[in-house]
């Protein structure tokens, strides 16, 4: 199954804040589709799919998350998941 994993966005932040999910948990979502925001110390920038499914949120907005981190999967059918920290 497909993580949605977040990139390093900038060289001066170690963390980062996803503040807001732009798609439910169960919601299909295309590729390249913007699915949550991601805060750093200077910018928000969003979070795009890099394939296509239904999404699994793994965390929730406003969680601490690092480049690498997987926040959320995107599977062939909607399941539905319980958030979890990290």
């Amino acid at each position: 199954m497909p993580e949605l994993v977040v990139p390093s966005l900038n060289a001066n932040d170690e963390t980062y804040v996803l503040t807001e999910w732009l798609a439910g948990p169960a919601d299909w979502v295309g590729s390249g589709e913007p699915v949550a925001v991601i805060e750093t110390s200077k910018a928000a920038s969003d979070l795009v799919a890099g394939d296509e499914g239904y999404l699994s949120q793994r965390v929730t907005a406003g969680t601490t998350c690092q480049p690498g981190d997987a926040v959320a999967w995107l599977g062939p059918t909607a399941r539905s998941e319980e958030h979890t920290s990290e």
